[in-house]
Formats: C-alpha cells, sequence, structure tokens
C-alpha cells in the first residue's frame, strides 16, 4: 500500500508538473494574440474586428476539424510505432495522412473561398466576405499543420510544435498589422483593410508549415542515414487514426460551434431589434476584441491540464490501479479549480479595471464591454471544469459523452441567446449569459457522465468551498488596496497592478495553509514552496522520498 501511495504521488507530481510547462506555452500564444489585437483595433477599429473575427469564427470550425483530434491520435499510435522500434510505419502512417487530409484541407479552402459571399450573408455580416475568402487558404495549411505537430509529438519531439506555434502567432501580429496599416494609409476601406490583416494571420500558417516541412524532412534524413527498415506494413494505421480522432475531433467542432452561434446569436439578434448591421457589426467586434480574449486567458492555462490529464489516467485505468486512477482525476480537477476559482471572482471585480489596463484607448468600448466582461466571469470556472472533465472523458474511453454534453449546451445557449438577445433590455448581455447556461449544462452532465466510472469527483465540494472562501479574502483584500492606491496616488494602472498581485500572493498563502495540496504537487509548483509553511525537515524527507521512487 506504501509503494501505492508513492506511486500515486509521483504520478501528481508528474500531472502538475506537465499542465505548468504546457499551460506556460499555451498561455506565451495567447499573450501574443491578444497583443497582436491590442494596436489592430487602433488600425481598423471595432467595425473592422468585427469583419475580422466574423471570418475567423469560419475558419475555427475548419481549424478545430485539422487540430483538435488528429495530433492527439497520430502522436498516440507513432508512439506505439516507435515503442516497437518500427518507425517506417510512422513514416508510412504521415505519408498516407497528408494524401488522405489534405484534399479535406482544400475542399475547406474552396468552400471558404467560392463561398464567401453565402457564408457572409449566412451570418449576417455580409461586409466580412473579403476577410472570409482572404482567410482560405490557411485550410489547406492547417491541415498540413495538424498532421505535421501530431508525427512530432508521436516521437516525444515537442520543440518543432512549440516553435511552429510561436512562427504562426508572430507572423500574424507582425505581417498582419504591417498589411492592414499600409491598406489604410493607401486609402481603403474598412472591409479591405480587415482583410489584408486576416492575410497576416495566412501568411504566418505559410511560414510555420514551411518551417515544420523543412524539420521533418531533416528529421528523415537522419532516419535514413541511421538505416531504420521497414518491419511491417502499415495497412491499418489510417484507419485507426480516422476512428481514434474522429470523435473528439466531433466533441471540439461542437465546442468551436457555440463560438459561430454566438456570431449569428449577436449579429442577428441586435438587428432584429433595431440596429443597423454596421452598428451590430461594431458592438460584435468590440465584444469578441475586448472581451472574449481576456475571457480566454484562463482557459488556455488549463488546456495543459488536460492535455497532462489523458495519458497519465488512461495508463492508470488500463492497468486497473484504482486508486492511482481516482487520485489522478482528483488532482486534475482540484489543479483547474485553483486556477481558476479566482480568476472567476477577479474578472468579476476588476473587469473595468482590466480591459481599461489592455485597451486603454478605446474608453466607449470599454465602457460598453466591462458588464459583459463581468457577466461572463462565472462562466471561466465552468469553461475550465469542462476542458478537464472532458479529457478525463476520453481517457475513459468515452469520448462520445462530451458530444451529448455539448449538444445539450449548444441547444441550452441557442434557445437562451435567441430570447435575451432579442430583448431590447438586456440586447448583447444575454450572449454571456448564454454562455454561462451552456456552461452549467454541460458540466452537470459531463459530472454525471464521469460518476458513472470514477468515485474521483466524490468530496469536491469541501474542496469548492475552501478555493471559494480563498477567492473571496484575496479579491476583497485587492479591492481594498486598489480603492486606497486610487486615492493615494490615482494612477490606475498601478493600482490594477498592484492589487491583482496582492491578491495572488494572499490566495496562494491561504490554499497553502490550509493544505490544499499535497506535498508531492507543491513540490511540482515550487512557487507554492514559499508559502506553504514547510519545516526544513519536512521538505528534506519529502526530498529522500522522491529520490527513492525514482531508484
Amino acid at each position: 500500500m506504501k509503494k501505492t501511495s508513492r506511486s500515486d504521488s509521483c504520478a501528481r507530481r508528474t500531472l502538475f508538473s506537465g499542465a505548468a510547462t504546457i499551460g506556460v506555452s499555451v498561455m506565451v500564444v495567447k499573450i501574443i494574440g491578444l497583443l497582436y489585437k491590442i494596436p489592430l483595433m487602433d488600425v481598423i477599429g471595432a467595425q473592422g474586428m468585427g469583419y475580422f473575427n466574423s471570418a475567423y469564427e469560419v475558419y475555427l470550425v475548419f481549424c478545430i476539424i485539422a487540430t483538435a483530434g488528429i495530433p492527439v491520435a497520430m502522436s498516440a499510435i507513432i508512439s506505439e510505432y516507435r515503442a516497437e522500434g518500427d518507425v517506417e510505419r510512422a513514416e508510412q502512417l504521415y505519408t498516407k495522412a497528408m494524401r488522405a487530409l489534405v484534399p479535406i484541407g482544400a475542399l475547406g479552402f474552396a468552400v471558404m473561398l467560392l463561398g464567401a459571399d453565402a457564408l457572409a450573408h449566412l451570418i449576417g455580416n455580409s461586409c466580412a466576405s473579403a476577410c472570409i475568402a482572404a482567410l482560405s487558404p490557411s485550410v489547406v495549411l492547417i491541415f498540413m499543420t495538424g498532421i505535421l505537430r501530431g508525427y512530432f509529438q508521436g516521437f516525444g519531439d515537442m520543440t518543432p510544435t512549440a516553435v511552429s506555434q510561436v512562427i504562426e502567432a508572430a507572423g500574424k501580429l507582425g505581417l498582419g498589422l504591417l498589411l492592414s496599416t499600409l491598406a489604410v494609409r493607401r486609402g481603403a476601406d474598412i472591409p479591405t483593410a480587415s482583410a489584408f490583416a486576416v492575410l497576416g494571420l495566412t501568411a504566418g500558417s505559410a511560414i510555420s508549415v514551411m518551417y515544420l516541412l523543412l524539420v521533418k524532412r531533416s528529421r528523415s534524413m537522419k532516419r535514413k542515414t541511421a538505416g531504420l527498415q521497414l518491419r511491417h506494413s502499415d495497412k491499418n494505421g489510417l484507419g485507426r487514426l480516422l476512428r481514434s480522432a474522429v470523435p473528439i475531433t466531433l466533441s471540439a467542432v461542437l465546442a468551436g460551434a457555440t463560438g459561430l452561434l454566438d456570431t449569428w446569436l449577436i449579429l442577428r439578434g441586435l438587428q432584429s431589434v433595431g440596429f443597423s448591421e454596421a452598428l451590430a457589426n461594431s458592438i460584435f467586434g468590440s465584444y469578441t476584441t475586448l472581451v472574449l480574449p481576456v475571457f480566454n486567458l484562463v482557459p488556455s492555462l488549463v488546456t495543459g491540464v488536460a492535455l497532462s490529464t489523458v495519458p497519465m489516467l488512461t495508463e492508470a485505468i488500463k492497468r486497473h490501479e484504482k486508486e492511482s486512477e481516482e487520485a489522478l482525476l482528483r488532482s486534475s480537477l482540484k489543479l483547474g479549480a485553483i486556477i481558476a476559482m479566482p480568476s472567476s471572482f477577479g474578472l468579476a471585480a476588476f473587469s473595468r479595471q482590466l480591459l481599461e489596463l489592455v485597451f486603454s484607448r478605446h474608453a466607449e468600448a470599454v465602457e460598453m464591454c466591462a458588464p459583459l466582461l463581468s457577466a461572463l466571469s462565472a462562466s471561466v470556472l465552468l469553461s475550465c471544469l469542462i476542458t478537464v472533465t472532458n479529457a478525463a472523458l476520453q481517457a475513459y474511453g468515452k469520448a462520445h459523452l462530451p458530444m451529448i454534453s455539448m449538444l445539450a449546451g449548444a441547444a441550452v445557449k441557442l434557445i437562451v441567446g435567441y430570447i435575451l438577445i432579442g430583448y431590447t433590455g438586456i440586447g448583447v448581455l444575454g450572449a454571456p449569459l448564454s454562455t454561462l447556461a451552456c456552461n452549467t449544462t454541460i458540466l452537470i452532465l459531463n459530472f454525471a457522465f464521469i460518476g458513472r466510472y470514477s468515485a474521483g469527483i466524490r468530496g469536491s465540494a469541501a474542496l469548492i468551498t475552501v478555493l471559494m472562501l480563498a477567492s473571496v479574502v484575496s479579491v476583497s483584500l485587492a479591492m481594498a488596496v486598489d480603492a486606497v492606491m486610487i486615492g493615494f496616488c490615482n494612477v490606475g494602472i498601478l493600482a490594477t497592478c498592484a492589487s491583482v498581485a496582492v491578491a495572488a500572493v494572499v490566495y496562494f498563502v491561504i490554499i497553502a495553509r490550509m493544505r490544499v495540496l499535497e506535498p508531492s504537487e507543491i513540490s511540482a509548483l515550487p512557487i507554492l514552496n514559499r508559502f506553504a509553511g514547510s519545516d526544513k525537515k519536512r521538505r528534506k524527507r519529502n526530498f529522500k522520498e522522491s529520490i527513492n521512487e525514482n531508484r
């Protein structure tokens, strides 16, 4: 029993460490994306961002198809081949995937290019057609990117994926701003300037794919030089890839479709109560440029938790290690809640200050969007826990169940959003409220599904209560600090930064003192060691135990 306990401790430490590493890398890409939208909004305005984001929501459906299930399934199959020492079969799978899936990307490219006008009218934003057409080549590129990243991840090589993500984000930032700025200076109208901004994203994707192909060629040449031989013909690899990828992809498509549903609900709903198409587009552009990027920063961190959870939990389930399985499930839910809970309270309390900090030159848009971000803040915790529970269901081999949850959530969102956004007294505020109703439905169903297979979610009420109290105390103290500093120095940016820092420190002190985290979990997050209140003997004992576990 003691040995099992140590094994569980090591697994949880690995989970937390892996989640922290992946979360930071994803966060960097998100921050680059946010930094891109700030100056871009200065160039093309809220109206231009509405066209840009409308086109992106259409593209996102194809993007999810290419990047949600394919890399995960491909990396799993290739890792099996690598473990068997049959590397050449991985090359066969890569070739077959390119031949089978890139034509699907080409079909998506044709749909977006030739159907740009029809798609723009369908979502109620007719002037976005140029942006949709400019973004269409990215559909082919993103399918190639998904296959290449899955190939490298299967060999345990995460560097090409990380570098390609940075290249793509940097290309979008630099080239998109450059092209849109040049277009505006040459007197282009807003829809045309927005289309040039979109071309930056397409160019960044192209450069990213070129980098991945060059790295792939280099790796393949090295393996050929090493004289690797083909042991078996890979007859069923592509079929396995598709069978594994399809359920995950469909779940992700449904999740992404809720964003497209928001586009339709907001644009159509506002126009139904008397707003012009241009004004409805400007409101939509402000919502998707100011509110959603800030909201999505926190769930992006929890993506790392999900990616770390799936392989470890799957291994524990296959080995029938019930105790380890439940411990991993509890730890993943715990880490998701630890990240999300204070963020929900913080966004609710500091929505205006955070938007002013980032979008200081758009006072009118901040004034409109601050209440929307406050309303959306309650969905942060729900969204993070949905990400973790979806990953857990995938590990249990029940990837179809998140599809049921998301279909139910989308139906609720459609009904609630249609009623609220079309009501004159509520308007666009109905969008975050419909998201809250949607996420609540999904999470309740996910918890019910997981309860069939594991008792790991039991006892979570006590944890939620502790984290809620810690969040309320830390955010309340931060609000007091903000008020004092505003009265003392009248510098909003300084007050906001200081308040957020105080809230973070107080929150970590509270959860460390109340033993929310196990010692093994704390050791994977070194920043908490300063607040854990551990004496030297206990730290020394934990270090010796980790040495024994590694042996």
